[in-house]
């Protein structure tokens, strides 16, 4: 007589009962609403707001802009410096110590050896800080293993911010569609939840055209190379652009045209990315 259940039908039946248990679980909403009550008692945790008058927000996405050469990664690698040591960001207050993952495509050891080595700090950003090297086959947000070796390092870093460096590393083209894939990519990447990290994107301005003059205010975010996107979905853009043009002259102008602040000038801590 055959055994009513075997081995392995039993293995079968406790994998649907755990599928169909999982199916029945209530999912999260696809989106929320809120009475004017449930808003005005709203209170953020202490760590939301990391940098400026709310600049730069965990969960949120911020983009730094500029031509090539003119010192983003550097601004980028200065946020980083900021938030393991508590001081100022290029004159916006950092509010609390917070962790950053850089992942970047424009750097070798060699050259951030170099970067690091001159700022002349060790301990107090060592547990901090975590910098990719350039990837072999560089930023294939397609690729599931490279996703899965990011997914990794989010999951036992835990930083407070992410930076993605060159924003153009991983847009293969200037479609619209390209760059929306790109950006929801990005942030698909990311936890979600409390530990949904701030996402910075460092992003090339477009090359003037012949006589072009310098765009003021907010014109300065449709310099940005797939302007629609970058501009559009960030919480904050911060541009920079050379302070004259004197090749010598190491001051950049310091603006950010979305979430207002005063223009400022600033010497570039060493040698521009």
């Amino acid at each position: 007589m055959k055994p009513f259940a075997t081995e392995w039908n039993i293995k079968e039946l406790l994998t649907d009962i755990q599928s169909v248990a999982e199916s029945v679980k209530p999912r999260e909403p696809k989106i929320r609403f809120c009475k004017p009550s449930e808003l005005r008692a709203y209170q953020p945790e202490k760590d939301t707001v990391l940098v400026g008058d709310c600049h730069i927000i965990r969960g949120e996405t911020f983009v730094i802009g500029g031509e090539p050469g003119v010192g983003k990664s550097i601004a980028a690698t200065e946020l980083a410096i900021s938030g393991a040591t508590g001081r100022d960001w290029l004159g916006l207050p950092v509010h609390v110590r917070f962790k950053t993952l850089i992942i970047q495509n424009e750097n070798g050891r060699f050259r951030l050896q170099q970067e690091y080595q001159a700022r002349g700090l060790d301990k107090e950003i060592e547990d901090s800080i975590l910098v990719s090297e350039p990837p072999p086959y560089g930023m294939t947000l397609t690729d599931p293993e490279f996703m899965e070796d990011v997914k990794s390092v989010l999951d036992s870093f835990k930083p407070d911010v992410v930076i993605f460096d060159p924003w153009n590393s991983a847009a293969e083209d200037d479609k619209i569609s390209d760059y929306k894939k790109t950006f929801d990519a990005l942030r698909d990447m990311l936890p979600v939840g409390k530990n949904k990290p701030a996402l910075g994107i460092v992003a090339h301005t477009r090359k003037p055209q012949p006589n072009e003059k310098h765009a003021g205010g907010s014109g300065q975010m449709h310099t940005l190379s797939g302007s629609y996107i970058l501009s559009s979905m960030p919480r904050a853009i911060f541009v920079m652009r050379r302070g004259t043009s004197d090749e010598t002259d190491d001051s950049v102008v310091w603006s950010n045209p979305k979430n207002p602040m005063a223009l400022a000038h600033h010497q570039r801590p060493g040698n521009a990315v």
